[in-house]
């Protein structure tokens, strides 16, 4: 093959640059290349023009990745922020708006009867709570007169209150429960221990677990002390005692712990269904092994002094009924052997 002419190296040099050549062709363009200085400078002068190209090329390639690499860091920042705010919301409408379903333990309240019609009138206990929500409801739809108010409990703000105050007619209403706890029952309103007390009632004194809710609910250990229990169930009458362990140091201690005791005997009898007999047993401050006991018949016969005493005090007109065992039946008569026992 002869000596390439400069106008065909010239139209050869792209594909020479990009190495698209034979090798033979190649190999003729290089040969040309050193001996022709036209075509060597058109040859530099070619390749001085890509560099600055692919350099700005380059360069317009790492702007456009440092733009989408900005505008994907402020879109997970953007994301980021959207995700607190919406978690922030949502545990603000819980806490402010929705709440929980309030409870009896939530407030302090208190219900009276004045020129007749009951009043209910009820204050959170923790000033950073706050109520919304209030409904009233019936108990049963097939009982009239049995009414139960409910509430959500929130965080305190301009959207809730921190208290509440309900009002009926006497005769509209026979009993009011509160978030489930019964408050007033005809005529009488019910305090949270004597609730506690209804609802500790079990049959069996051989039932441990369950007559020990009935101790707890009188809070005997708190006020009278410790002790060990003792049941006789082996034949009637049936007896719970209690042996106090504790060694009493003064007269008063006596009297006191007798005293708590014949009171606490009123409802463990009433309480328990098949409990006839409550002993105790203690050591005085003179080291002396003391024994006591109480029945049934000795506290029913006790009674209605107890309820006329009560009732020349009060001026009420409460009648003593004839079995102890009966002022379990309703909220109402326990409340009332409260009333006068306690």
């Amino acid at each position: 093959m002869g000596e390439l002419k400069c106008h065909i190296v010239r139209d050869l040099l792209p594909l020479y640059n990009d190495d698209l050549l034979s090798e033979e062709s190649r190999a003729e363009v290089e040969q040309h290349l050193k001996t022709c200085e036209n075509c060597a400078n058109i040859y530099r002068q070619m390749n001085s023009k890509l560099e600055p190209l692919q350099t700005e090329t380059a360069r317009e390639d790492i702007d456009y990745l440092k733009k989408v690499k900005r505008k994907n860091h402020k879109n997970i920042i953007l994301a980021a922020v959207a995700a607190v705010v919406a978690v922030v919301g949502i545990w603000a409408a819980q806490a402010f708006y929705i709440g929980r379903a309030a409870a009896l333990g939530d407030i302090s309240w208190q219900c009276f009867q004045d020129d007749g019609r009951i009043y209910l009138d009820m204050m959170a206990k923790d000033s950073a709570s706050g109520f919304r929500h209030w409904n009233i409801a019936p108990t049963n739809a097939e009982d009239e007169g049995y009414i139960d108010i409910t509430a959500k409990k929130v965080l305190i703000s301009p959207l809730s209150t921190g208290g509440h105050e309900f009002s009926f007619e006497i005769g509209e209403v026979k009993q009011i429960s509160l978030f489930g706890e019964v408050v007033w029952q005809d005529g009488v309103g019910i305090i949270p221990k004597v609730s506690a007390l209804y609802k500790a009632h079990t049959p069996y004194v051989g039932d441990l677990s369950a007559i020990g809710r009935v101790a707890q609910a009188l809070n005997i250990a708190e006020v009278c002390g410790n002790y060990k229990n003792e049941l006789h169930t082996s034949s009637e009458p049936y007896s719970w005692s209690f042996d106090f362990t504790e060694i009493l140091s003064e007269q008063w201690q006596e009297d006191e712990l007798n005293y708590q005791m014949e009171k606490n005997a009123y409802f463990l009898v009433a309480l328990i269904d098949n409990l006839s007999v409550v002993e105790w047993t203690y050591t005085d401050y003179q080291g002396n092994f003391v024994e006591k006991s109480i029945s049934i018949e000795e506290l029913e016969a006790k009674l209605p002094q107890l309820f006329s005493e009560y009732n020349e005090k009060y001026q009420t007109d409460f009648t003593a009924k004839s079995s102890l065992k009966s002022y379990a039946d309703s909220q109402k008569d326990l409340q009332i052997l409260y009333n006068v026992v306690r």
